[in-house]
């Protein structure tokens, strides 16, 4: 059968050629973890939008199709009728959340939300997990939430590490005001953790349901975020227990684009970070990272990742996700899965 699906809109990437090849890499990958085979994938401009369109061998079933509803890029599906007619496909599915979660806070530095999903979507698809029913995300380095925002539109468990408390505070503000608006059930409550006698960070956690008798029954989703310091937090979450990693490496440049502030590169950051963040996530779980090469090069993280005992994929496009942000941040990801 051949489909097609319509390419979001996007005004904010100023990358759009890399952002149209990085579409076609992610729908392959995803097609991959499902065991699909993609083929004839061609993208075409139609007036003011995009098509991207595929051939597969057989219908896409309800499982593929919510994946489909996730991927970054998606906005609509057809498929090809007889004669060439082109029908809708509804995908039966609705998330607890709309776009508009990660969307609606606006900071200096923030991450584009379009790309974090998509790094979502790779991390998920390298992972051993891409068809479970219950997932759980961990990003490390989470500033203000986008990746956790991403995570819960996508139905994870959410969990984030973050050193900067005006960062935190603003993330509860935003998300409760958020969950009061939609008038979702939630409670949110703050702590400390320990770990062996000693203080291992704060913590704000929110448990939420969009239905009130799923609150009440106790099926509720949950986001957990610690204060503390992202290369020692043990104590804070289960370990074994994340199926994806997702985030977003310090720019090491002035958000306003001034230029440089500080050239000593993350390959420090990255190797103590990987031996604190491993011990939490799953064997095979899925990791997804994005910086700026103008700190480190590629060969530079590839080589920590290996050293760690991760296997850093590259076949399939996944050496090709550069894209250029802004004058002095050109942005790559590396996808890796816990061997």
């Amino acid at each position: 059968m051949t489909y097609q699906i319509v390419v979001k809109p996007t005004y904010n990437i100023v990358f759009l050629d890399q952002y149209l090849n990085m579409c076609k890499i992610e729908l392959q990958w995803v097609f991959k973890s499902h065991g699909i085979e993609v083929e004839n994938l061609a993208l075409a401009l139609l007036n003011k939008g995009y098509i991207l369109s595929f051939h597969v061998t057989k219908e896409l079933d309800t499982i593929v199709l919510k994946a489909i509803y996730h991927l970054s890029f998606f906005f609509m599906i057809f498929h090809e009728a007889e004669g060439g007619s082109l029908k809708p496909v509804a995908i039966d599915y609705q998330p607890d959340f709309g776009d508009d979660l990660s969307i609606r806070m606006k900071y200096n530095g923030k991450t584009n939300e379009t790309i974090t999903r998509m790094m979502i979507s790779l991390a998920l698809a390298a992972s051993d997990f891409s068809t479970a029913p219950y997932l759980k995300l961990l990003d490390p380095l989470c500033g203000r939430g986008t990746t956790l925002f991403e995570g819960m539109i996508s139905g994870f468990d959410v969990y984030g590490v973050d050193c900067d408390q005006k960062s935190i505070d603003e993330m509860e503000t935003y998300i409760v005001r958020y969950l009061k608006d939609a008038k979702l059930k939630h409670l949110s409550k703050r702590g400390k953790i320990a770990h062996k006698g000693q203080l291992a960070g704060e913590v704000f956690e929110l448990q939420y349901a969009k239905e009130k008798a799923d609150f009440k029954a106790g099926h509720t989703r949950e986001l957990r975020v610690v204060k503390g310091d992202t290369t020692n937090f043990y104590g804070a979450f289960k370990q074994n227990d994340m199926h994806v990693l997702v985030t977003d490496f310090p720019y090491n440049v002035q958000h306003s684009g001034k230029g440089p502030q500080d050239q000593k590169g993350l390959r420090w950051l990255l190797e103590a970070g990987l031996d604190s963040w491993t011990p939490f996530l799953k064997k095979g779980a899925g990791v997804a990272i994005s910086w700026n090469i103008y700190t480190d090069k590629r060969q530079t993280f590839v080589d920590v990742f290996e050293k760690m005992g991760y296997e850093v994929l590259n076949e399939g496009g996944l050496d090709q996700l550069e894209h250029r942000v802004a004058q002095a941040i050109t942005r790559d990801i590396i996808v890796a899965k816990k061997v």
